[in-house]
């Protein structure tokens, strides 16, 4: 199966929240490329990576209530844009208690899936444009020298390889325009 094949079957349609309505996407249905090697000495996966870095404990804890750990276990390449602690207390302080909430499950799952994209990139190999995300949106990634942004976040700390894709740290959570104003998140 081709690299471009596999991310197509990655893709959310653009259709936003309503694409995540039934709690679904087509995350949920990945099975791993034959061509994909894992070196034995990395993280299983991004979620594994995630659960063990010092500074993911709130970013955890999002994945675990929006029920993506699953998808992050067993998806075939992906890069996460991944907010620090420090990122998530930028938020309004009640923010994180309203999307953690269950009746908020889906708009939480929507800004995670903003920070996921379909295969490995490499800081090192990013170049300006918009990217898709997997929850339908388009984030710029803006490339100066060594300084990597995703939409208004800085990568703070790059190409933290993982069994099956990279993490790229970020100094910001990166809201959505659908989530736009929800509970405080805007963008600056």
């Amino acid at each position: 199966m081709k690299l471009t094949e596999f991310a197509l079957m990655l893709a959310i349609p653009v259709a936003g929240p309503a694409a995540l309505a039934d709690e679904k996407t087509d995350m949920d249905h990945t099975t791993d490329s034959p061509a994909m090697v894992v070196d034995p000495a990395l993280p299983q996966n991004v979620y594994k990576a995630i659960k063990d870095g010092a500074t993911f404990q709130l970013l955890e804890e999002a994945i675990d209530a929006a029920g993506l750990e699953e998808n992050l276990t067993n998806a075939g390449a992906i890069t996460v844009f991944a907010p620090t602690d420090e990122a998530f207390r930028k938020l309004p302080s009640e923010t994180m208690a309203q999307l953690l909430a269950p009746e908020n499950k889906l708009k939480l799952r929507e800004l995670l899936l903003s920070h996921v994209i379909a295969g490995r990139m490499m800081s090192s190999s990013m170049q300006d444009g918009e990217m898709k995300t997997m929850s339908g949106d388009k984030i710029e990634i803006d490339v100066d020298g060594k300084e990597v942004k995703f939409g208004d976040a800085k990568v703070v700390n790059a190409d933290i390889d993982a069994g099956n894709g990279v993490i790229q740290v970020i100094d910001k959570v990166v809201v959505p325009e659908a989530l736009d104003g929800f509970a405080g998140l805007d963008e600056d």
